[in-house]
């Protein structure tokens, strides 16, 4: 007895009420209800399915579970047949394979494995042929970059190493004879064309004097312990110390510059020189004189530009076009010639309006103060998207006739920032190219190399020329190999600021006829063969890499 109470009284959660006995009795009936009712609808789906029975057949089988008494469904045959017509898998439809919709009908379409099958050969065949309309939009894309031409087009960009390759030798020697430098050192001083028929029986014609001729050009200035070309920040003398330039030094320099600036100019002017290149640190100009390029005066190109450039010259009232700028940038900065004062109706109307709104803030009660920082911060607003084509192959300006270049000669001798104050180039001034001598002019050769390339167990002949290389020294190089070789390529490596030059478009007025072109600039020290090419305006083509093959070149732009 002490045991039984002592039980009692330590476990009371054993006891078992009636409630709880009741509620777990539901439980099992409502349990076994729900099992009865998944077992008839699994039954009936399998007897749907089930072609072959007949009604008479179609009776329900027992629940052996819950022990339910099996009844008759007289509308069961008639629901397997709508069952049977409503979703017999429909046989499969001839899709196009060139539609785009194909992936999602394949998608959405539920069918049989039969029918799948059909659906993934369909779906493998529409992505096989939009594989093949992609590489066909690429090779098209590929086909419009590369052009078929018979001659090669004029390339106004400078380039510093040009790379030529050919499976068989090249024609060039690389240690030339002492005929062969003097040959074409005067040649090229006296600007003779060594092709013709005219050339004295003193002086070599052949390939390797072909060849020191073509790779000379003007400098200046020279200075053998900087290099001077091409002048960009990722050059590798600036990561070299600068070299202390003493202001009696940096006045002298500057002052030889001035005058072989002038001097080139007034060549161009009086059409003995056609172009010259002038490269500055942060832009490059080239100054081209009348006839050349299809343009019937003298005019200079600048690339790129800044703001602050392009204010000065509105500020000396030197008026320029932007040939490279888009239709949807600001209306200062608009194609066309610019008014002499820098201010046009739209910029006047927005001074008026900025007028009314500082009284009508006053008027309120605004302090003058308060007006001053909403202005400045609008300003700084307006200046923030000015800029947004400086330094950029928009920003290209051009100059014409001969009074506005003129005005532009005098800025750009005046312009302090035409010389850089640090670096390795600190107080050296901009370098001068030009095709023919001029006052303070150094006689700059290219460097040649020539070496032997094995790639993939062929034999390929390379030569390499590294110097400031002019659009005729391109050209040159290439009529050269094109009388030697019957298959080459060349690959060249461009200064990034001289590449908009290629990119003007053709002018509004052409001349009616070059003949007055040629007969003014046929002592500027160009051949005839390339003074008609270099006096007519062709399509733009900057000349990244050049195949030669069945005489016929294939240009990559």
């Amino acid at each position: 007895m002490e045991k039984t109470a002592k039980d009692i009284t330590t476990s009371p959660t054993t006891w078992t009420r009636p409630a709880d006995v009741m509620k777990l009795h539901r439980q099992k009936q409502r349990k076994r209800a729900l099992q009865s009712r998944l077992f008839d609808t699994r039954k009936g789906a399998l007897d749907l399915n089930d072609g072959s029975k007949s009604s008479n057949d179609s009776s329900d089988v027992p629940d052996e579970k819950s022990n339910a008494p099996s009844t008759s469904n007289p509308f069961r045959s008639q629901l397997s047949k709508r069952f049977r017509e409503t979703y017999t898998p429909a046989p499969p439809c001839d899709l196009d394979s060139s539609c785009d919709t194909t992936l999602f009908q394949l998608l959405n379409n539920t069918s049989t494995k039969d029918s799948t099958s059909l659906n993934a050969e369909a779906l493998s065949e529409s992505f096989a042929n939009f594989l093949d309309r992609i590489a066909g939009s690429q090779n098209l894309a590929a086909e419009k970059s590369r052009r078929r031409i018979s001659a090669l087009p004029l390339d106004w960009s400078l380039k510093y190493k040009i790379r030529f390759f050919s499976k068989k030798q090249l024609p060039w020697s690389q240690n030339l004879k002492m005929l062969d430098e003097a040959s074409g050192t005067t040649a090229f001083a006296r600007c003779v064309d060594l092709k013709s028929s005219e050339t004295s029986p003193a002086i070599s014609t052949g390939i390797n004097a072909q060849l020191h001729q073509t790779c000379l050009a003007w400098q200046h200035p020279n200075l053998p312990w900087v290099s001077l070309f091409p002048r960009t920040s990722h050059e590798k003398n600036r990561a070299k110390k600068s070299v202390p330039v003493d202001p009696v030094m940096k006045d002298a320099l500057h002052n030889a510059w001035r005058e072989s600036f002038r001097s080139l100019l007034q060549l161009v002017r009086a059409h003995q020189c056609p172009f010259f290149y002038l490269c500055a640190n942060k832009f490059t100009c080239l100054i081209r004189a009348a006839g050349i390029g299809g343009i019937e005066e003298i005019h200079a190109v600048i690339s790129p530009t800044t703001t602050g450039f392009r204010k000065l010259l509105l500020n000396d009232e030197i008026c320029y076009s932007m040939p490279l700028q888009k239709e949807s940038s600001s209306t200062n900065n608009s194609p066309g010639e610019q008014s002499s004062d820098g201010q046009d109706e739209e910029e006047n109307e927005e001074e008026v309006d900025d007028e009314g709104a500082d009284e009508w803030l006053q008027s309120i009660g605004v302090g003058l103060e308060d007006i001053k920082k909403l202005n400045s911060a609008q300003n700084k607003v307006k200046a923030s998207k000015k800029p947004e084509m400086d330094l950029r192959p928009a920003s290209t300006i051009v100059v014409q006739t001969d009074a506005e270049v003129m005005a532009l000669f005098n800025l750009l001798l005046n312009y302090r920032s035409i010389t850089t104050t640090i670096g390795a180039l600190a107080g050296i001034p901009p370098t001068l190219l030009a095709p023919v001598a001029f006052h303070g002019a150094t006689l700059t050769p290219l460097t040649v190399g020539q070496k032997t390339v094995n790639l993939k167990g062929e034999q390929f002949y390379s030569a390499e020329i590294v110097g400031p290389v002019l659009p005729h020294t391109l050209r040159e190089l290439c009529r050269q190999l094109e009388a030697n070789q019957t298959q080459f390529s060349m690959t060249c490596s461009i200064v990034e600021q001289s590449k908009s030059f290629s990119m003007l478009p053709a002018p509004e007025k052409t001349p009616s006829t070059s003949a007055f072109a040629l007969e003014n600039l046929r002592d500027c020290g160009l051949t005839s063969h390339e003074l008609k090419s270099f006096c007519q305006h062709g399509q733009p083509a900057v000349l990244s890499g050049v195949k030669f093959e069945n005489s016929q070149y294939v240009c990559h732009d």
